[in-house]
């Protein structure tokens, strides 16, 4: 299989320049990173940002008060990373409200980390998550195929509301259909989708032995559930982060 061939599928639901939020957990950061690439190489580069957390990027990365720095490197055709160093130095946290919705304005996409899953492979997500703007046009849940097999403790950030959300306990196996169930729930990854944008699912980690088969099974459980924008992924470049 070429891997992650199919991330091409996602272009179907773009229309010029747009805001793109990505949720759920399993590669988010990942994926970002390889859309942006594509982007670039096709001229047209995007700003990458978080409304939460995510991991420092190795090279530069823009905060507020540098808007005319980020204006430059992108007529220069660069990816742009926005965002504010963290507490605790490793990763970048999500700008003001104001300063985002000017980012908004510069025609450019705009691709953002919008939930926080700790690296594990499935997310159900607390009360206060995810963090989407109301200007999002496309929304990205993730998973990773990882998850299935095993304990919702062992896969799955916040097993206990996993585990109410699917009426069982955290030691439940995840099969197929749970994870079909938590990606099209409004209170699994699809929680939180402002009105009129678009949603679509990437299932990541297809490249591990056996994933392929799995990956075609869920996406027939979430085209059941109304769900058809699905993506199946893997092979991911592995990037660095400084930890």
């Amino acid at each position: 299989m070429e891997c992650y061939s199919e991330i091409y599928k996602l272009e179907a639901l773009l229309k010029g320049k747009t805001i793109i939020s990505v949720v759920g957990a399993g590669g988010k950061t990942s994926l970002i990173l390889h859309y942006a690439g594509i982007l670039e190489k096709k001229g047209s580069p995007a700003v990458i940002t978080t409304t939460t957390h995510m991991y420092r990027p190795t090279g530069s990365c823009y905060g507020e008060g540098q808007m005319e720095e980020i204006k430059r490197e992108l007529s220069r055709g660069k990816t742009v990373w926005v965002g504010e160093r963290a507490e605790d130095q490793k990763k970048i946290k999500g700008v003001s409200n104001d300063f985002l919705r000017e980012l908004f304005k510069l025609g450019a996409d705009v691709l953002i980390e919008a939930d926080g899953a700790k690296r594990f492979p499935c997310k159900v997500p607390a009360v206060h998550e995810p963090v989407i703007p109301v200007e999002t046009k496309i929304v990205i849940g993730v998973a990773g195929l990882d998850c299935l097999g095993r304990s919702l403790l062992e896969g799955c950030f916040r097993s206990e509301l996993a585990a109410e959300l699917l009426g069982t306990d955290v030691e439940h196996c995840m099969g197929e259909e749970d994870l079909a169930y938590i990606l099209t729930h409004p209170l699994g990854t699809k929680k939180g989708i402002p009105p009129g944008a678009e949603y679509g699912v990437v299932l990541n980690k297809c490249d591990l032995p056996g994933n392929q088969k799995k990956g075609e099974r869920v996406r027939r459980l979430l085209a059941e559930r109304g769900c058809r924008e699905v993506v199946l992924g893997g092979g991911l470049k592995n990037y660095s982060y400084p930890m």
